[in-house]
């Protein structure tokens, strides 16, 4: 029998070819897993050694030495095993099943003494796991078959050899060192690898490297993807992960889930950068700064989670590169760090100054031997195959990805395919967990663990009529903290996902986002359906992307899940284009009560009765899935505030500090927390490996969940907020007050968010984002909503404001170099304290960080509006109030020039100015009218309607085909009452021509504006009359400011509706000289809309002319977001009347996916030239030129639609000519 002693030995150890670990018992029931205890006994049986084998059942044994004592509860009989061979195996294998008791727990022991017999072999075949007469024994710590030489070494151990060395297997101890310092190379740490690997040193098995999941290499041979360490190493990487080259300048987002970053630290052959020889001194001098830039980088994506640096050095000097890339490792990662230097030369005396320095391990050992080692380190991930991804496809034929697709795509995008959720999670009590507060497993979805919601059902048919429409939607589904959004988001991608491809948005680069999906679109012929969570993804992020899959036409639905703290709050205002509302209450239903009572009562039947008691007599509060899950699982559970005081009591001061700061980041940021973060509280050094289970009691465990990989939340948000009701208020009278303590606790968590590492972790500034400065899942800044008093949800449960300022000057001084914390300090100034000096002070110092951003640009402005409009509260006077109005305009028109696509650069300003003008005209009877008639009128007012109505109309531009937001329709009606009686303003603005000290073109276009306003801006409803003034007076205009492109805009719709239009040959001499004095796109895009007209009525000439003005326009738009709508079309009629405005068609009409009113359009024909796939095709036109098409819509097919005849509704966008509706002739 095994003794205690003995048993500790074992478990010490780490698997070789006579010692195995299994987590779980054998399974007999199960023929798969019966057929695996077989081979692995045939195994351990046939390898020659001297001593018993053994497999311990009820241990997991980590690749970095870390052992799990899980144990076993149920023991199999040893006659069951035995049992598995009869029949099946020849000679049967000796050996015994022993039970031990270890710690408290019980553990299994399958002991095989080394009996020299025949080998034991399977008798035929089974399952393709044994093969009939095949010989298995076991190499290093696994199980393989033996080749001929190996079998004669069996043979001869059978014989009575003494030699039980096997060659093949021996380990040196130069590579258990290094396999020890590489801790494995396990998947919590950051795996960096340093090379300078002369190809000459490269061999066969040199491509095993890429077995290993490196985050980051620093490759110093320039001529490495050539014929170095990155071509071999790149097909075996490939096929796990993307790999991205990065040179000088690259600033790449790093996401190391599926991603490995390839930085060449001296250039890259080929490439623009020049290479740097074996020089230091000149190398550091060009590529310090950047190896600096690119480590701090990598530091901040990596941490909390501690690196390893493993150096393969096998070529001769360089050492003080070496030196200097650790150095700057070293400035950047602190301690959460170490270092492994492989090298055949150990004694070399400047790699054991680099080593002694820094504290490095120095392993001496040749590079084969390194890759061979690797390569029985993995060799059970190499000879697995884990099920391939298969999307479906228009046509049925399922879809499979290649590898660097797959890489790719999930980078971003998870895919839900067609094999997901077939296999079981072993690790997982199937359908408990989740019930438990674990997220639901697409496993799970597909056995149907989850309750229906009641809401499932209305959402899912909304959903699949969007993808049968092909429409780009957006479905925002709101709900309360803890009602289960999430489970039901992804309950309806799994009932979607076997007919149309389905993803789950990780994180998102929206420019990068939109090619992952059209690539998507493109391969299978399908709209796609994107789960996006707004605590991974935020609403910024989700809106911009959306932006980018309606400017390439994507047929994309977007399942957005929010949540709410407060249900009214979450619905606009108005309906934006494309974007539906739902709202999940975490109040259930009667029927949901009875569904979640039912399912529960079927896992937990002891429990029935307080089940069925919740759903029928308990406050309807309580009526919430998780208060039903904790009374079916919570161990001793009645009441929610005893169960947690309960378990709470337990805990040291140390774990209760951990476990409020849990509940803070779950609570408000809707965040879980690495467990890495808490090496410093638990007095572990930061390279060493935390992990909570161990660091927390058994009861406070059953407040917690790992929610992935190594990351830690509150089981609930309602268990959240009970942690830190009793926590911050332990006195168990009056806990309602726990909020008066909630500013000191809050200035604490700022501290832990950031650390002592020397650089701030993205991961916990992310949570330090969601928990101080977002609310709900929407950053305030650079909206609209950043002028109210309203803040993140912890700021606002703070009680008094001098708390919440302590809190956000804290956020500011730990975060130091975070510009948007300083721009939320500045807003909170000006918004909630009207300290504007201080506000502005505060946007200033985050646009001394980061000047280039607009978001900061448009929070400066807003602080100066916020002082204007306190300064008209007060009644100062206006030329003061116009002081610091002109300051915030300067904010708003640098926020616009940095981003040109954001409406609320251009709304804020209209806002201010509404309220300025408003203000000016308060003491004349006339208003803002009767002001302008005084001849002292400041100049900002006499600029600033022609200001707002230039910055609306751009805001209509830039959302052609989509609604207008309320914020413009309530910008454009303060305007209209501004105006007054229309008749009162011409009057005025005619009396202001007659005079000679104005500047007349302004006034021209104030009166232009006006016929506008008095026929609810629509130029088909102006009046001959007036139709004829307004073109004169805008060719006025021409004359005196030829460079201004207001004046071409609205002269070209002028002159189109007049009775007797001039000819296109006459309108385009004048756009060209538009162009040649403004320069602008707009007289580029007109000069090939009107070329193309021309075309179009037989022009070769125009033809040629409008492909090149098309090609300029297409180039010059390129960064455009809405460089796809179509502003001109074409209608009935010939010349420049049969250009037609996208202002005459109406509104976008979401269910036929184009405009309302299509009677001003006619359709013109053209035959298909090419068709690249389902989304993208062309059209022949006339004249040389093609429109754009999505052969889809039509159902046009590659292959089968060419040279089809066709007529369509043609339209001009700046990205080229576009056809719409096409039909076949």
């Amino acid at each position: 029998m095994i003794t205690e002693d003995q048993f500790a030995t074992l478990i010490k150890r780490m698997e070789d070819k006579t010692l195995d670990f299994k987590r779980d018992s054998y399974d007999l029931s199960n023929r798969r897993k019966s057929l695996s205890l077989v081979k692995d006994i045939l195994a351990m049986a046939n390898t020659p050694r001297e001593d018993d084998s053994y497999i311990v059942l009820g241990v997991k044994k980590h690749v970095d030495g870390r052992t799990d004592l899980v144990g076993v509860d149920d023991h199999v009989d040893d006659a069951d095993l035995q049992s598995q061979f009869t029949e099946r195996v020849h000679p049967i294998p000796e050996f015994t099943y022993e039970v031990m008791s270890f710690e408290g727990k019980s553990f299994g022991v399958i002991v095989i003494p080394p009996v020299r017999t025949a080998p034991s072999v399977p008798l035929r075949d089974y399952d393709q796991i044994l093969r009939r007469h095949q010989v298995y024994w076991r190499r290093g710590s696994r199980n393989d078959t033996a080749s001929p030489e190996e079998i004669k070494q069996i043979h001869d151990w059978i014989a009575g050899s003494t030699d039980t060395t096997v060659e093949t297997e021996s380990v040196s101890e130069d590579w258990q060192l290094f396999v020890e310092s590489v801790h494995g190379f396990a998947s919590s740490s950051r795996l960096v690898l340093i090379t300078d690997i002369p190809d000459h040193q490269l061999n066969i098995d040199s491509e095993m490297l890429g077995a290993v999941d490196w985050t980051f290499v620093i490759d110093l041979d320039p001529y490495s993807d050539q014929e170095g360490v990155f071509r071999t190493m790149r097909p075996r990487l490939e096929s796990r992960k993307s790999i991205h080259r990065v040179v000088k300048g690259d600033r790449p987002t790093l996401n190391f889930g599926r991603g490995t970053y390839w930085f060449f630290a001296r250039g890259l052959a080929g490439s623009d950068e020049s290479i740097e020889s074996e020089n230091w001194r000149k190398w550091r001098q060009t590529y310090g700064n950047e190896v600096r830039e690119q480590i701090t980088n990598l530091a901040k994506a990596s941490l909390p989670a501690p690196a390893i640096v493993v150096a393969l050095w096998y070529s001769e000097g360089m050492t003080d590169y070496l030196q200097s890339i650790f150095d700057d490792i070293l400035a950047a990662f602190g301690t959460a760090v170490d270092f492994v230097i492989a090298t055949p030369n150990a004694s070399e005396p400047h790699l054991e100054a680099v080593a002694d320095r820094t504290g490095s391990t120095l392993v001496q050992i040749p590079l084969h031997h390194i890759c061979s080692g690797v390569k029985s380190l993995f060799s059970n991930d190499l000879d697995s195959h884990s099920d391939s991804v298969v999307l479906p496809s228009s046509s049925g034929a399922p879809i499979s990805l290649e590898d660097s697709d797959l890489n790719w795509i999930e980078e971003e995008v998870e895919l839900v395919h067609l094999n997901a959720g077939v296999q079981m999670d072993n690790e997982r009590d199937t359908g408990v967990d989740f019930l438990r507060g674990n997220q639901i497993t697409w496993h799970e979805l597909g056995l149907r663990y989850d309750v229906e919601r009641d809401i499932v059902g209305r959402i899912m048919k909304q959903v699949q009529s969007d993808l049968i429409a092909e429409r780009r939607v957006c479905i925002d589904l709101f709900h309360a903290p803890g009602a289960g959004g999430t489970t039901v988001a992804r309950r309806l991608i799994w009932e979607m996902h076997r007919s149309y491809p389905c993803g789950i948005l990780s994180n998102s680069k929206p420019r990068e986002t939109v090619e992952r999906l059209q690539h998507i679109v493109t391969l299978t012929g399908l709209p796609v359906l994107i789960l996006a969570d707004g605590s991974e993804v935020s609403s910024g992020e989700l809106d911009e992307l959306f932006d980018y899959v309606k400017a390439y036409h994507l047929p994309v639905v977007i399942i957005q899940v929010l949540r709410s703290f407060k249900p009214d709050g979450t619905r606009p205002r108005r309906a934006r284009a494309g974007r539906r509302t739902y709202f999940l209450d975490g109040e259930l239903s009667v029927a949901e009560c009875n569904r979640f009572a039912h399912i529960l009562s079927q896992a937990k039947p002891p429990k029935t009765a307080a089940l069925n008691r919740i759903a029928t007599s308990l406050p309807r509060r309580l009526h919430t899935p998780f208060y039903f899950c904790l009374q079916a699982f919570g161990e001793d559970f009645t009441l929610l505030d005893s169960y947690v005081e309960s378990r709470v009591s337990e805990l040291t001061d140390t774990q209760k500090e951990i476990l409020a700061f849990l509940a803070i980041a779950h609570h408000y940021g809707q965040k879980s927390i690495p467990a890495q973060s808490f090496a410093e509280y638990l007095g572990v050094p930061q390279n060493r490996k935390i992990d909570l289970s161990i660091a927390l009691s058994d009861r406070g465990l059953d407040l917690v969940v790992e929610s992935t990989k190594e990351e830690w939340r509150t089981v609930h948000d309602l268990i959240a907020q009970e942690i830190l009701k009793q926590l911050l208020w332990p006195s168990s009278r009056n806990r309602e007050n726990w909020r008066q303590n909630l500013s000191n606790w809050a200035v604490k968590f700022a501290r832990f968010s950031r650390g002592n590492n020397p650089v701030p972790s993205d991961v916990m500034l992310e949570i330090a984002r969601r928990t101080f400065v977002y609310r709900g899942n929407v950053e305030l800044l650079g909206t609209e909503t950043s002028a109210t008093r309203q803040f993140a949800q912890l700021l606002d449960d703070i009680p008094v404001k001098e708390g919440r300022l302590e809190t956000l000057r804290a956020l500011t001084e730990e975060y130091s170099e975070e510009a948007h914390f300083w721009a939320h300090l500045g807003r909170f100034y000006a918004m909630e304290m009207r300290r504007y000096t201080d506000a502005v002070e505060c946007v200033d110092r985050a646009l001394s960080l980061q000047p280039d951003d607009p978001v900061l640009h448009h929070m400066k402005g807003m602080g100066l509006r916020s002082h204007a409009e306190s300064l008209m509260e007060q009644r100062v006077g206006l030329s003061d109030v116009i002081d610091i109005a002109e300051l915030a305009c300067e904010s708003f028109a640098t926020s616009r020039e940095k981003n040109p696509d954001s409406e609320h650069g251009f709304i804020s300003e209209v806002q201010l100015i509404s309220r300025v003008l408003d203000y000016a005209g308060r003491e004349y009877p006339q208003g803002l009218l009767g002001y302008l008639k005084n001849p002292t009128v400041e100049p900002f007012v006499q600029q600033s309607l022609e200001s707002s109505e230039d910055l609306l109309e751009q805001v209509r531009r830039n959302r052609e085909g989509g609604a207008p937001s309320q914020y413009e329709l309530d910008c454009r009606g303060r305007l209209d009452s501004l105006y007054g009686r229309h008749e009162d303003a011409l009057q005025v603005w005619d009396s202001l021509l007659n005079k000679r000290d104005v500047y007349s073109p302004q006034i021209r276009r104030q009166i232009v504006r006006t016929y506008l306003a008095r026929r609810a801006r629509s130029w088909d409803d102006l009046s001959e009359r007036e139709l004829t003034r307004t073109a004169q007076l805008l060719e006025d205009n021409l004359a005196e400011e030829p460079s201004d492109d207001r004046n071409m805009r609205m002269w070209i719709q002028a002159i189109r509706r007049v009775s007797e239009p001039p000819s296109i040959e006459s309108v385009i001499e004048k756009v060209v000289n538009w162009q040649i004095n403004a320069g602008s796109i707009d007289a580029i895009y007109y000069l090939y809309v009107l070329n193309a007209v021309l075309a179009l009525e037989g022009s070769t000439i125009a033809g040629e002319a409008a492909e090149r003005h098309v090609n300029e326009c297409r180039n010059r738009a390129r960064l455009r977001r809405n460089r796809t709508k179509s502003f001109e079309w074409v209608g009935p009629g010939g010349g420049l009347s049969s250009l037609v405005h996208h202002s005459r068609l109406g509104e976008w009409d979401q269910s036929t996916d184009f405009w309302e009113t299509i009677k001003p359009l006619s359709r013109v024909r053209g035959r298909i030239t090419r068709i690249k796939g389902s989304e993208a095709g062309q059209i022949g036109v006339a004249r040389g030129l093609s429109a754009f098409f999505v052969p889809a819509r039509g159902g046009f097919a590659l292959g089968r639609s060419e040279n089809q005849a066709v007529d369509f509704f043609l339209g001009f966008s700046y990205d080229g000519l576009r056809a719409w509706d096409v039909k076949p002739l």
